[in-house]
């Protein structure tokens, strides 16, 4: 039984290394006993977590998925702020206003409302002057 239990700390210990270094909410000195603390992702509002789905000369597509923390959201909005030469040409699951190389994407009234450590995802297609996209700058503000 104390093998499995190091076992799986040490695996588990590879891949959360976050939950190791310590937290506002959770010093260091909690986690020396072995036992690896939850990772704490924030303490209120929202956070926007971005992936590349696949590119293409010229353009590309990209998924992005808000997280609330933890407490519920009714509302939410994602601002982008995109390298130089991309655009954002079409968004699902989400409503774009875009000024510049700045833009935002805000909840529609099917996915508003997140139950704390809830989560929704979106998408789009932009277009790319040219190379390959670059991640943009990402934030989310809950409402």
């Amino acid at each position: 039984m104390t093998i499995g239990l190091v076992t799986g700390v040490l695996i588990g210990s590879g891949h959360h290394d976050k939950a190791f270094a310590g937290t506002q909410d959770q010093p260091l000195a909690a986690h020396t006993r072995g036992v690896p603390a939850p990772v704490t992702r924030h303490s209120a509002g929202c956070v926007a977590d971005y992936s590349l789905v696949q590119s293409w000369p010229g353009g590309y597509q990209a998924q992005v998925t808000v997280i609330a923390g933890r407490t519920a959201v009714d509302g939410w909005a994602v601002t982008l702020t995109l390298p130089d030469g991309q655009t954002i040409t079409q968004v699902w699951n989400g409503q774009l206003s875009q000024q510049g190389g700045s833009a935002t994407i805000a909840n529609l009234s099917y996915n508003a409302t997140m139950a704390a450590d809830g989560s929704t995802t979106f998408g789009f297609q932009g277009g790319l002057a040219s190379g390959t996209p670059a991640q943009p700058e990402v934030s989310c503000a809950a409402r």
